[in-house]
């Protein structure tokens, strides 16, 4: 049971895994924004340390329980292998740290990268040197991760609110608010059951399923909301001519024509809506029939193609 369990697990996982990436991926593609960019590394690297530090955990204790192994040797090589994962956990924080800069409109440069790894690795280093002796390894490697992990979101999370204060719109406001909240909530409710992963593999399970699923939520409220917070690519079409060639190339309708306009001169989809006084989901039907009739995905392809 608890095998089919945890194989059942393991899919969820990977299917929220790849959802959260291609949500952010297509955004990425139809805004201009480096925040979307740092959040996209930061789920990447947030992903695949969940692949190395917990699930990777699960798997190799599964096998050496299978077949007998020692009870210390289970512990050691479950202690050591989130190890590898370190690099991934490091890049996750920086992401954040970058996202949080680039609200307040400023960038971390190469050298403070350097520094913040080489700070961070020796922060890790000297505390598992001078606590091995006074506490069991897996034990220190929880409070070294938790303490870290709570340390980067709050400063993400200062750091937002403070770029808020300076945002005069009040709907972004509230959207980078809402934002930096669901973002820590994922984090508390980690934490509130990590304490808690030796008691029952139920527990465990719980654990690995919101690390991976509770991720989407923040995700989804950002997709549904990028047409009020991002700038989209832009095209200059003074062209005409030019451009009715393409409009006939590719079976462009009039109102499909307009959509084009607008959208190449940056609007949004309810800019869009607004402009030609129509519904907003008028407007993502036109986008869908747009995009297909020209064998693209994405604001940006579009465009590429017109300029």
């Amino acid at each position: 049971m608890s095998e089919m369990l945890f194989i059942g697990l393991f899919v969820i996982c990977l299917g929220a895994s790849a959802a959260a990436l291609m949500l952010v991926y297509q955004m990425t593609r139809d805004y201009q924004a480096d925040f979307l960019n740092y959040y996209f590394y930061y789920l990447m690297a947030y992903f695949v340390f969940g692949l190395y530090g917990l699930w990777g955990q699960v798997v190799v204790r599964y096998l050496l329980e299978q077949l007998e192994s020692k009870s210390t040797v289970i512990q050691a090589m479950v202690g050591v292998l989130p190890l590898f994962g370190v690099p991934f956990l490091l890049v996750t924080w920086l992401m954040l740290l970058k996202m949080a800069f680039d609200l307040i409109g400023e960038n971390i440069s190469s050298l403070q990268t350097l520094i913040y790894f080489l700070v961070i690795t020796v922060i890790l280093g000297l505390t598992g040197w001078l606590l091995t002796d006074l506490i069991d390894p897996i034990r220190l490697e929880l409070y070294l991760y938790l303490s870290l992990e709570m340390l980067f979101y709050v400063i993400f999370v200062v750091l937002t609110q403070h770029a808020i204060k300076k945002i005069n719109n009040p709907g972004k406001q509230r959207i980078y608010s809402y934002f930096s909240f669901l973002v820590l909530l994922g984090l508390v409710l980690r934490m509130a059951l990590l304490p808690l992963l030796s008691w029952h593999p139920i527990i465990l399970g719980g654990v690995l399923l919101l690390y991976f699923v509770g991720n989407l939520f923040p995700v989804w409220f950002l997709y549904s909301k990028a047409d009020q917070l991002f700038p989209s690519y832009t095209a200059d079409l003074t062209d005409t001519n030019r451009f009715e060639q393409f409009n006939k190339q590719h079976g462009i309708s009039k109102r499909e024509a307009e959509i084009i306009q607008l959208i190449c001169q940056g609007k949004s989809n309810q800019e869009i809506a607004d402009a030609l006084f129509i519904g907003l989901q008028t407007v993502k039907d036109h986008n869908h029939r747009i995009y297909t009739k020209i064998g693209i995905r994405s604001r940006m392809q579009l465009i590429n193609l017109v300029k």
